[in-house]
């Protein structure tokens, strides 16, 4: 079984991309995976488990391509870290603000917009 990454929520598991799915070749695959699956018998259930999900990814990576990471964004010049802190204490009154307007009268919104430009200004 494949091990959760340390620190976050991130998994090992390989993801693929749905919008991209092939049906006809998903059809395909899963008929060819099974032509490989043999029963024998006893049957163990965790063997049976591990041979499911095997043919599982097998017929994803052949009817649609993973989702690969997006690099990370390049250092640019002029960030500071003065700008870090103010986006920081900045970011808890931006999300407060953004949640009173969708859920609260409008007047707590505007308290907590004139907040959010204090602290900017």
């Amino acid at each position: 079984m494949p091990r959760r990454r340390s620190g976050g929520n991130t998994s090992v598991f390989p993801r693929w991309s749905l919008t991209k799915l092939e049906r006809q070749l998903a059809v395909e695959a899963s008929v060819v995976q099974s032509w490989t699956m043999r029963v024998e018998q006893p049957v163990e259930v965790d063997e049976e488990a591990r041979k499911f999900r095997r043919s599982l990814w097998r017929i994803c990576d052949a009817s649609m391509p993973r989702v690969t990471q997006r690099p990370p964004r390049n250092q640019v010049y002029w960030w500071t870290p003065e700008i870090a802190q103010l986006r920081s204490v900045c970011a808890v009154p931006r999300c407060q603000h953004t949640r009173q307007r969708r859920w609260h009268p409008r007047n707590e919104a505007d308290e907590l917009k004139v907040q959010i430009k204090l602290l900017i200004i």
